[in-house]
């Protein structure tokens, strides 16, 4: 997809947001319609206390099915076109356990203007690049700077939404037909080797050999990258340590750390800024790991109960050194 304007722009100079668009709309034939999304709605947020539980690694396969059956809504995963549907030994995950009121509109979403640092940007762009800017250029680049800054300030909340206009468009047939085998797909598929993981939907799709909890698994066998793990560092002074195992070898696990504290928000921790920005990560050995395989709620704030086993483990460590 990218891939056509990227030819583009190998011929053709877009120094704007505005030339940008116009140059990735005519990348395609026929030409595409570009549009700008400003603001859009919360459904996150608004969906999040009706969800069967947390969802755990559905990132990673490539097709999903949606379901309703008896009054239900159940979703089934695959990693390829021609594989089978998981979970096979049931119709589906349940994704609710109740039903959203479509009547209550959500919230717009707020903009977290703290990542995009303006100030920034408007010292940096004259300052590499403005010798390569047309003026005309740099000047509608201070304007569009100015205007983003006022994306921190929604609108009030719409009156009405366009959910029930979509839900009338859907097309509620199944689709029986068997999916063709596509050329050189088995090659691209040793190429990617990918395996498709267990997606959970809280306690749904979990079990011994992948959930990875205290109370259920010690080995350290059982863990997986993808999975979310607790650390013990020397440092205690920052605990908890929380991150995402992104590589595993035979002693040791490479973390990609997240930020946030027992009580509030998990993101993950990147650092440096622009076009340099990379996962900051770490590698610690196994014997470190005290919990893994736990899901963040819908809200990315640890559990109660893993609050709670994380303070015990930590407090057991103490008691030892």
């Amino acid at each position: 997809m990218f891939s056509c304007v990227a030819k583009v722009l190998r011929r053709q100079n877009a120094y704007t947001y505005t030339e940008f668009c116009k140059v990735v709309a005519a990348s395609y034939t026929p030409p595409i319609q570009m549009e700008e999304v400003t603001y859009v709605l919360n459904v996150k947020e608004w969906m999040s206390p009706h969800l069967a539980g947390a969802f755990g690694q559905h990132s990673k396969p490539l097709w999903f099915q949606f379901l309703k059956s008896e009054e239900k809504c159940l979703m089934r995963y695959k990693m390829w076109h021609n594989d089978p549907w998981e979970p096979r030994e049931a119709g589906g995950l349940e994704c609710f356990k109740s039903t959203p009121d479509v009547s209550v509109i959500p919230e717009w979403v707020v903009p977290c203007m703290d990542r995009t640092d303006i100030p920034f940007l408007m010292r940096d762009i004259p300052h590499k690049y403005g010798g390569r800017l047309p003026y005309n250029s740099y000047q509608n680049w201070k304007e569009y700077l100015e205007s983003v800054k006022r994306l921190g300030t929604v609108p009030p909340t719409p009156t009405e939404w366009s959910f029930m206009h979509l839900v009338n468009t859907l097309d509620t047939r199944e689709d029986t037909a068997e999916a063709p085998e596509l050329e050189g797909l088995p090659g691209i598929r040793e190429r990617i080797e990918i395996t498709c993981p267990v997606i959970t939907i809280g306690c749904q799709g979990k079990s011994a050999s992948v959930s990875g909890t205290i109370e259920e698994v010690s080995d350290s066998s059982s863990v997986r990258i993808g999975m979310l793990a607790a650390v013990n560092l020397d440092d205690s002074t920052a605990r908890p340590y929380i991150g995402e195992i992104v590589n595993t070898q035979e002693n040791d696990v490479d973390i990609h750390w997240f930020r946030g504290s027992y009580s509030g928000e998990w993101r993950p921790w990147n650092c440096g800024s622009g076009r340099n920005v990379m996962p900051y990560t770490s590698k610690v050995v196994t014997e470190s790991l005290i919990l893994w395989g736990f899901h963040l709620t819908p809200g990315k704030k640890l559990p109660q109960k893993i609050v709670n086993n994380l303070k015990d483990e930590y407090a057991k460590i103490d008691e030892h050194m």
